[in-house]
């Protein structure tokens, strides 16, 4: 598709080649968003990190040599244990988010939200076998 949308490269010629090839899966078009753009604009759209190339360097104030948040807010952080199901795909995001909630007041202590919800919910991490 990416070729496709680079309308400086495929005219309607092109395209109309690509269309006439036997057994093609696909339909050859430039997408109705990519009519009437450059190759720049395009281009920034697909890999906007490239308008940040240039871009002025952010200078950082120093880090302290150390810091833990259990140190700072120790009612917000605890480990927890998956056990014996495989769902770290569903612990690496509940955790973070009950960690961050609580730290930036919007919890007054750790909530404990539920893995086993998402384990259960999703039916595409296979589960505990995920």
């Amino acid at each position: 598709m990416f070729a496709v949308a680079m309308q400086n490269y495929l005219n309607s010629q092109t395209l109309e080649v690509l269309r006439n090839m036997p057994n093609l899966k696909w339909t050859p078009a430039i997408p109705e968003r990519f009519r009437g753009m450059s190759r720049e604009e395009i281009r920034g759209m697909l890999n906007p990190l490239t308008k940040f190339a240039n871009a002025k360097k952010v200078q950082y104030f120093g880090a302290p040599e150390a810091f833990n948040w259990q140190d700072e807010k120790p009612e917000c952080l605890k480990v927890r244990d998956q056990g014996a199901c495989g769902s770290c795909w569903a612990f690496s995001s509940v955790g973070p988010f009950s960690d961050n909630r609580c730290i930036n007041g919007m919890d007054k202590k750790r909530v404990q939200y539920s893995e086993q919800y998402i384990v259960s919910c999703d039916k595409s991490n296979m589960g505990c076998n995920g």
